[in-house]
């Protein structure tokens, strides 16, 4: 039976989300019946054209795209992070199953009133690594308690960004935009997963995701942007089970992303973007992983599965990333506020849209943090760090869950931000 899909949103991640859609659509799986952009009469005019030779009907509107195809089984949401709580308050008043690209939203708060809205449990989140092969296996590991007790979770990235890529969008780099959060930055964005598989790691058989009970963090900017471009965070699991995570975008650098899971028996690892992976015990010392790109496409198949009711769950429920966003928003509040790096610990590489903003020794922090454990403010040799003070998530009300310096949403009309 084929799915007959509505996708918001073609350009930019969009595309990623067309090209694993034709892979569906030649197996008879899929088809996408419409798309919507405000920009299919602007620099996504090629797109339209090559969508409706495809036989895909094309809105400017999404609104009129829902209105018009009651009958779709699957929605995509590939938009602005501002746009998308307003975008699934408006599907859910449609029958279709809804999926929206991570993050699912950028506060607790609007989470909240999300999973009250889904009570039929009709939107999955696009935590595609979650079904990434390598970290599939090491949940295996930890079920079948070969790792023992877990102990730690260590995890780290840098995934340079240059200006371009913070003059794609309005909101890009921003905490807010016209009062509504947008908290744009490397652990609530680009690399937003790496927390989604800590919470998977670090959850049981009665929860698959887990919630941290506290998290300690600093933020920090070395880009002169509203937002943050390197997060360190620390965290704790009623399980007496930690972890750390340093996830950055201002180093020249690459560091893959890693996460480390330590258990009280043995190891196990996800390296180089999730190419390797491997544990410490047994005949599965090492393995090569996969493309991270699968993960997509494995994602999709499973949330298709869904749809067609051979699942009885979403991949990722807006209830399995109540740990994610609590990470984040507590972990703000913790932090106090965004720390500026002072500008003799970076300089700028590069020219034009290629500038890349790159703190001195943080590549190497990064991969300290790792071996050691440790957050980048329990590291010696960086002078400019700023411990934050532990927040106990479940003491705070998730309202408040937002820093004090963050503006409180006004309601105001994000719709310029573009899809």
């Amino acid at each position: 039976m084929s799915s007959k899909i509505g996708l918001i949103g073609v350009g930019g991640h969009g595309r990623s989300h067309l090209n694993t859609l034709r892979e569906f659509e030649i197996d008879g799986t899929a088809c996408l019946a419409a798309a919507a952009d405000p920009f299919f009469e602007t620099h996504e005019a090629s797109a339209r054209t090559e969508l409706e030779d495809a036989g895909c009907r094309c809105y400017s509107d999404y609104r009129s795209m829902l209105d018009r195809h009651p009958d779709l089984d699957l929605i995509v949401i590939v938009a602005p992070i501002p746009l998308h709580m307003e975008m699934i308050r408006i599907c859910l008043q449609y029958r279709s199953f809804i999926y929206v690209e991570k993050p699912p939203v950028p506060t607790l708060a609007q989470l909240e009133e999300l999973i009250l809205l889904d009570q039929g449990k009709r939107v999955t989140v696009g935590f595609q690594m979650i079904s990434m092969p390598a970290v599939v296996r090491i949940k295996e590991w930890i079920r079948q308690g070969r790792l023992g007790a877990i102990r730690h979770i260590a995890a780290g990235a840098n995934w340079p960004r240059a200006d371009l890529y913070y003059q794609r969008a309005r909101w890009a780099g921003k905490l807010t935009l016209d009062g509504e959060p947008v908290l744009d930055g490397p652990a609530s964005n680009a690399l937003s997963h790496i927390l989604q598989n800590i919470m998977f790691f670090a959850g049981d058989d009665k929860s698959v995701f887990a919630e941290p009970q506290w998290v300690t963090a600093g933020f920090y900017r070395a880009r002169p942007i509203e937002s943050y471009d390197l997060a360190s965070i620390r965290g704790g699991f009623v399980s007496g089970a930690e972890f750390t995570a340093v996830l950055s975008h201002c180093s020249t650098d690459v560091v893959p992303f890693s996460i480390i899971v330590q258990g009280d028996k043995g190891n196990a690892w996800i390296a180089e973007n999730g190419k390797t992976f491997g544990m410490n015990l047994g005949i599965d010392s090492h393995s090569e992983g996969e493309n991270p790109a699968v993960a997509s496409s494995i994602f999709y198949r499973e949330t298709l599965a869904w749809v067609r009711g051979e699942r009885r769950e979403p991949v990722v429920s807006l209830s399995d990333c109540r740990g994610y966003l609590k990470t984040i928003g507590g972990g703000l509040t913790s932090s106090g506020a965004v720390h500026s790096i002072p500008p003799s610990d970076w300089q700028i590489s590069g020219e034009g849209e290629n500038r890349v903003y790159h703190v001195h020794g943080l590549s190497d922090a990064i991969r300290n943090s790792l071996e050691k454990n440790l957050a980048l403010e329990e590291l010696p040799d960086l002078r400019w760090t700023q411990p934050g003070r532990p927040i106990p998530t479940d003491a705070v009300d998730a309202k408040a869950l937002t820093p004090d310096w963050l503006p409180r949403p006004r309601g105001a009309d994000v719709a310029s931000c573009g899809v």
